[in-house]
This record gives C-alpha cells, structure tokens and sequence, in this order.
C-alpha cells in the first residue's frame, strides 16, 4: 500500500509554520539583534511545547519533505537522547493495559515491511527511524540496497506512526486531547523511557553548520533557497529546544520518582512540584506546564497516568498518605491520631488542621480518584 495515497501534509495546519520560524546562530543573519532573536526563539520553542504530538510529527514531516531540506540532509543527523530507545507498535502485546488505540493493520503495509525486512532491523532503525549519519537520498539507497521510491516509501511509514499516535486510556477529562508518548522501563537497577512516538524516538537535530556554510559558498544553492535556508534550520532549532525541554523534564521524573517506579506504592514518591520542577531546570514554571500537558506515560507495569500525576506538592503526598491509612482500616481515627500516624509511619509534621483538610480531600472523588489504582495523587497545579 502507498503511503503517499494515504498521508497528506497540509501546507497551513497551524498557527506556526516555516514561514513563522526564526534566524538560527550559527549562520550570518540580518535584522533583529541577536540577544532578542535568540529570545523570540525560546519564545517559539514554549508556544510549540504546547503543540498535539500529531500535529509536531505533521511539522517535523513538512519540513523534512522539503526539497530545499534534502539538500542539506548530508549536514543533518538525528541524536537519540542517552538510555532511550522506541518501542514498536509489532512489538506491543506484553501491554495488556497499554493503549490499544493503533489499530494498525500490518497486512496493509506489506511493502514497507518486505523493504524493511529486506534491508534489516539494524540498517533500517539507522537510516530511517535514527538517521544517525546524515546520509543523503542516493546514499541511503545504496547502503540498504534499495529503490529510491522504497526508500521513500519507508520514510513516510515512519511518519505515519508518528501522525497515528495512540490515544490515551485515562478516565475523562484527563482523557480528552491526551497522548501516551513513552513506557517507561527497567534496565541496569535504572528506569528508561522506550518512546510510542518516531519523531520523539529520533531525539534530535545535530546541525554542521560550517558544511552549510560551505554548501552556501559553493553556489549550490539558489538565491531563493538561501533566503529560505535561515527559516528552516530555526524550525529545526526549535523543534530541538521542545524535545530536549521534554527529555529533562521525563529524566528527572524517572530520577526522582524511581523509588516508586519500582515498589508501585504511591505512598514512595516523592514531592515534586511543577515549580521546583522548573527550577530545577532553569525554565519557568510555565515551561514545564506547557510540556507535560495532556501528555502520559506508562509505567514498568504498565499502567498509564498523566505526568503531571508524578508531580506531587507535600499536601498531596498527605493525601495520598490518609488514603493508603484508610485503606488500613484508620478512617475512623481522629484528626489528632492521624497526625500522630502520619509524623511516625510517613514523618510528615502537619498540624490537625491540615489533617483535617487532607482527609477530606482523600475521602472525595474531588481530585481524580482513579489514577493509581485505588485512590490517585491530586494533579498539581
């Protein structure tokens, strides 16, 4: 089946294209100062923090199917972010609980997976899904031993599972608009992420921009591809800062939150507020909002919260606390005995009245009952 029947690339899908991108260091650029174009690109990289995950696979997509990109694809490597790897659709049926939504029919895809089994596993995650050396069309073909038109073809197969990214299973309204992104996996006494999405998997742009530079003294590029060249690489620039910002944000919730990752007690993890979070990072706050909205992640036992849910405050961790007291049977205790049992079994020196609060809080449905299991971690905000 043919791809390119079937995936269509609209040229103004949002706000934000090529054509809103901005100069990129590195290349001699005229117009605002530097200081403030290296602002207005931070500020692009935080709108586009916000983007669906379709909609960045449909960016990346456009992009990457420009002539003017294949010209410089030999300047351009992918660089996966360490301990990272991506998680095959095929290779999904240990998730009972994972998101199910693919819907994938594999006959379907019989082509691209005959070239895929043609060329190998190995020389198609490195020069189609990784793009680790940066190789061009021709160069590409010859070192997998196919047709320019397969290659092709197994191109726009990645970007298809990067537009078809499987919707999430959480309950409503955390559900609506959300995406599961990555699993999150055990290997050496350490958590990994294993990416559901290519374009997330693929990590990001390593740019030579003294070849480009080259490529532009070498009159191989025309006068209007030159004018276009500075856009471009401020899209890929800034498609590196969303996916890098994204990357530290999910290391230092596997870091921090590896305790409970490996015991499955809420009651292990540890406060960890947007805020601090952010400060953490050096971004602001909003930064971090903007990146981990409506987006998910599955743990080793394969049940999928939002990440926000691995970002408890100190109360929330209380509440979480009197649940899992409750729980034990201590529903009926007073307010005064529950503070006792909170300083001994968990050492949180509340007072009455916070206990008081909390218990409230943990007997209601009011903060999304559901997330862990039995009883959930109130979603910060």
């Amino acid at each position: 089946m043919r791809l390119f029947a079937m995936v269509s690339f609209p040229k103004a899908f949002m706000p934000m294209t090529l054509k809103h991108s901005l100069s990129t260091p590195g290349l001699r650029v005229s117009g605002l100062p530097r200081a403030k174009q290296r602002l207005a690109l931070r500020l692009r990289t935080i709108q586009m923090l916000a983007m669906p995950e379709p909609h960045v696979a449909r960016l990346i997509a456009e992009v990457e199917r420009d002539p003017l990109f294949e010209k410089i694809r030999p300047f351009i490597r992918r660089v996966r972010f360490p301990s990272t790897r991506f998680l095959w659709p095929y290779d999904r049926a240990d998730l009972q609980e994972a998101p199910d939504s693919w819907h994938i029919d594999w006959s379907q895809f019989q082509t691209e997976m005959e070239c895929i089994q043609r060329m190998g596993q190995e020389a198609f995650e490195r020069h189609f899904l990784y793009e680790e050396e940066g190789l061009s069309l021709e160069e590409t073909t010859f070192r997998c031993g196919i047709s320019a038109e397969e290659a092709r073809t197994v191109r726009a197969f990645v970007y298809f599972l990067s537009l078809h990214a499987p919707q999430t299973n959480l309950p409503q309204p955390a559900a609506e608009h959300s995406t599961c992104i990555a699993k999150i996996e055990w290997a050496d006494h350490k958590p990994h992420l294993a990416w559901l999405l290519p374009h997330l998997a693929r990590g990001r742009y390593e740019i030579d921009y003294e070849g480009i530079k080259s490529l532009q003294s070498s009159r191989q590029l025309q006068a209007e591809d030159k004018q276009r060249l500075r856009k471009l690489l401020g899209t890929l620039e800034m498609i590196n800062g969303r996916h890098n910002t994204l990357w530290r944000i999910l290391q230092t919730v596997l870091e921090t939150q590896s305790r409970f990752l490996k015991s499955e007690r809420k009651t292990d993890l540890v406060p960890l507020p947007q805020s601090a979070l952010a400060r953490s990072l050096h971004v602001h706050p909003s930064t971090v909002t903007r990146a981990i909205r409506s987006r998910s992640l599955l743990t080793p036992w394969n049940k999928e919260f939002p990440i926000s849910a691995f970002l408890p405050n100190r109360r929330d961790m209380v509440v979480s606390a009197i649940r899992e007291l409750f729980e034990e049977e201590e529903s009926n205790k007073t307010d005064e005995t529950l503070r006792k049992k909170l300083a001994s079994k968990y050492g949180f020196a509340v007072s009455r009245r916070t206990v008081n609060e909390c218990r409230h809080i943990a007997a209601s449905d009011e903060f999304g009952v559901g997330y862990f299991g039995g009883g959930s971690l109130r979603m910060s905000q």
